[in-house]
């Protein structure tokens, strides 16, 4: 820890090799894991980085938070689906853009043609 301390201070503390190894269970999958030193380092820049960053982040962000993560966003989800479900709204989930989908089919279709080299758009006038 103090030849830690001592690179900080000098600037000269470099990232250690990683050790990379297999496990099998729950599935198979490659680990690597990073030295002792360098673990120091990450929790020093996650406890110097994680306020800054929490100030910023939306209510809504879920995934490597304090008291959040993949168990509190389904729950979140949960509740939203529940109240779309009590107020018997419709969750919209298409472009509204008043775009209809036959106009943007004919799009599409352009856009084919024209990257098949078939399609030679009008000169502006």
């Amino acid at each position: 820890m103090l030849i830690l301390e001592k690179q900080l201070e000098k600037r000269t503390y470099g990232p250690g090799r990683s050790i990379a190894f297999v496990v099998q269970k729950p599935k198979i999958r490659e680990i690597f894991a990073a030295d002792f030193a360098d673990r120091v380092i990450h929790h020093l820049l996650f406890n110097y980085l994680s306020p800054i960053f929490e100030k910023i982040f939306i209510h809504d962000s879920w995934a490597c938070r304090k008291g959040k993560g993949t168990h509190g966003a389904m729950r979140r989800l949960k509740d939203f689906l529940q109240k779309v479900v009590e107020d018997k709204s419709v969750i919209k989930l298409t472009r509204d853009d008043g775009v209809s989908s036959r106009e943007r089919e004919r799009e599409r279709e352009r856009e084919r043609e024209r990257e098949r080299g078939r399609f030679a758009p009008t000169p502006c006038a």
